[in-house]
């Protein structure tokens, strides 16, 4: 998600409490001292297409069982403070970055 902010010339916001995170998933993270929203996570999909769009879009994808747990979890804006933001649990809002430092290994 950073590179396609980064080179789309505008401003991702993300929502940090509609981004789904399993609890096992957190938990484990905690304890390892990882990000969940940093590893690798195999079968996800991610499709940013137009605001007017979205309601249709979340509807057919949750029709599926496989994707019924379809969310937004954010909106594309003209360029503003940075590619890419994400605004927390106590609605502030920070500047999320490409990855640093060592993390799991990526899969694919």
């Amino acid at each position: 998600l950073s590179e396609i902010a980064e080179s789309s010339g505008l401003t991702v916001k993300l929502d940090e409490v509609s981004i789904p995170v399993r609890e096992d998933v957190r938990a484990a993270c905690g304890l390892l001292g990882l990000d969940p929203l940093q590893v690798a996570c195999e079968g996800r999909y991610l499709a940013i297409l137009p605001r007017e769009h979205e309601e249709e879009a979340l509807r057919l994808m949750r029709g599926c069982g496989v994707s019924a747990g379809a969310c937004a979890i954010g909106r594309v804006e003209e360029f503003g403070t940075a590619p890419l933001l994400m605004t927390g649990q106590l609605g502030v809002e920070r500047v999320l970055g490409m990855p640093s430092g060592m993390q799991l290994p990526r899969i694919c």
